[in-house]
């Protein structure tokens, strides 16, 4: 009985997503508040203070784990080196954008195809 009921769901939220992306939408444009996600929200003085102490306990926590894993043996020592490095800018960007996560626009890139110009895979053939 609950496997049909969880069943159901799944189909009728399959059947929505589908009617929702062939009538020309995107799912997360179909269910947002209708602004289209232009303005992007900005916090408050106190609110970045918050953010940026619970960031920064996170960012701390996360290079002792890859310390730890270098003392482990489990990388090595340039591997540290560079996560740690990405670690520090990537707590830097986040410092810079007033601690909100950054909204890509997810536009349709252009399709590249699937195959070169002249139609033949780079991989030879098995004969």
């Amino acid at each position: 009985m609950k496997r049909q009921r969880w069943l159901r769901a799944v189909l009728t939220l399959g059947f929505a997503l589908a009617l929702i992306t062939s009538l020309g939408l995107s799912p997360a444009a179909a269910f947002s508040d209708g602004d289209g996600g232009a303005a992007q929200p900005s916090l408050t003085e106190k609110q970045q203070k918050d953010l940026g102490k619970m960031y920064h306990k996170l960012f701390v926590q996360h290079a002792k784990i890859i310390e730890k894993y270098c003392e482990y043996g489990v990388i090595s020592e340039s591997e540290k080196d560079k996560k740690l490095a990405w670690l520090l800018a990537k707590e830097e960007k986040l410092k810079q954008n007033g601690y909100l996560w950054p909204c890509r626009d997810h536009k349709k890139k252009e399709e590249k195809p699937l195959l070169p110009e002249g139609g033949k895979s780079g991989t030879p053939s098995l004969k």
